[in-house]
């Protein structure tokens, strides 16, 4: 019969156990906690950037508005709470502005406050959105002439523009935004830097054109001559052979 003797073996005691499991435990507790922290710090600037994103879309959808000519602008984006104060020239009811004066500037502070409750807030000026009348004839004497060029967004009850001045090519450095009616007579060519928006008809006259940098979109019908043409968004107007 064969006996095995251990020798000198060496293990753990329960107590000594009983100390690395508890060691172990408060280590795991210590690096969840870490975890979580790190977790919940990523969800809260992840949110503040999207309140800033969401509120800097919303500044410009109102700005969008304001250049189309309404007077009254109101905040369309759901999810968020606005509030309108600071205003200088406006009116607030809920989430709408209603302007009081086309003829002085539009200014106001927005406040955005998402579900997290973190707040964030824009201050913004809009210059004066009176519309008028442009309709610019060639010069039959001595005196002013007409500008055949313009900076800064243009928001017009009408646009006419006839030939014989300006060597029949007017400049727009900026947008434009026409209510009614807009004429070019034969052979006259509108450059426009920005987008071009026609809640009305246009009417073009042989060799007439517009040309955008951005795009034209039109409410109503567009004439080459006394035929209809088809429009779609795009950035160039032309009437060949009416």
């Amino acid at each position: 019969m064969t006996f095995r003797r251990l020798k000198n073996e060496k293990g753990l005691t329960l107590v000594e156990l009983l100390a690395a499991l508890s060691l172990l435990g408060i280590l795991i507790g210590l690096s969840s906690a870490l975890v979580f922290q790190l977790m919940a710090n990523e969800e809260q600037i992840s949110k503040q950037i999207s309140l800033r994103q969401d509120t800097n879309v919303t500044i410009n959808e109102l700005r969008h508005q304001f250049e189309e000519g309404n007077d009254t602008l109101c905040i369309q984006q759901q999810g968020i709470n606005y509030a309108f104060s600071e205003v200088t020239n406006g009116q607030v009811d809920g989430t709408c502005l209603t302007i009081t004066d086309n003829e002085k500037p539009l200014s106001f502070k927005l406040t955005a406050t998402n579900d997290a409750g973190q707040t964030f807030e824009m201050k913004t000026t809009w210059d004066n959105k009176k519309a008028y009348v442009l309709n610019i004839e060639p010069d039959k004497g001595e005196g002013n002439h007409p500008t055949c060029e313009f900076t800064g967004t243009a928001e017009l009850e009408s646009l006419t523009l006839k030939k014989g001045f300006c060597n029949n090519k007017y400049d727009i450095t900026g947008s434009l935004v026409v209510r009614n009616l807009a004429l070019l007579e034969e052979n006259v060519k509108l450059k426009i830097s920005g987008s071009a928006h026609f809640n009305g008809d246009i009417r073009l006259f042989h060799k007439a054109q517009i040309v955008t940098s951005g795009s034209i979109q039109v409410d109503g019908q567009v004439f080459c001559g006394d035929k209809e043409v088809p429009v779609h968004k795009k950035k160039t107007l032309k009437c060949k052979n009416p």
